[in-house]
């Protein structure tokens, strides 16, 4: 469709113009506004929401694995994300979880997401939710990840 613009003239792609353009775009093409980017939604949820909530709650997650430290807690989440990859058919687009992965999960760091591929943004969504179902009564008990499975459950 996009080729199909610079040859046809094209019905603009909404019916009311978006800050974006109007505001942003300073292209002056014929059709130009039409093919400026329009608001994607999946990618503001899986590369900007989605990446928050996974991180924060991964880091409060972790406390509840087997592991005197962080890193061996993460250790072992790995194990439980490649047998979920596995069982759920799911390609694993990172070969291990770390700290790192969600933005350190130290008591002063702000967690965010280390990747950038919105699909694996829903399996790390998809395996928290494994996780709070699999610890289910602890996520119960702990009051922060109280509010964490409800969203996912």
């Amino acid at each position: 469709m996009i080729e199909q613009s610079y040859v046809e003239h094209l019905p603009e792609p909404w019916e009311e113009e978006s800050a974006f353009t109007t505001s942003l775009l300073h292209e002056t093409a014929p059709q130009g506004k039409s093919r400026f980017w329009k608001v994607d939604i999946w990618h503001v949820v899986h590369m900007g929401v989605a990446k928050d909530f996974v991180s924060s709650a991964m880091c409060f997650l972790q406390k509840l694995m087997p592991g005197s430290n962080i890193d061996m807690r993460f250790q072992n989440m790995t194990a439980l994300y490649k047998e979920y990859c596995t069982a759920n058919k799911k390609t694993r687009y990172v070969s291990k979880l770390t700290k790192d992965t969600f933005g350190g999960c130290g008591k002063n760091d702000e967690p965010t997401g280390g990747w950038n591929k919105a699909a694996l943004s829903t399996t790390l969504l998809q395996f928290t939710q494994y996780l709070c179902e699999m610890f289910h009564e602890q996520c119960q008990m702990d009051e922060t990840l109280r509010f964490v499975a409800p969203c996912l459950l």
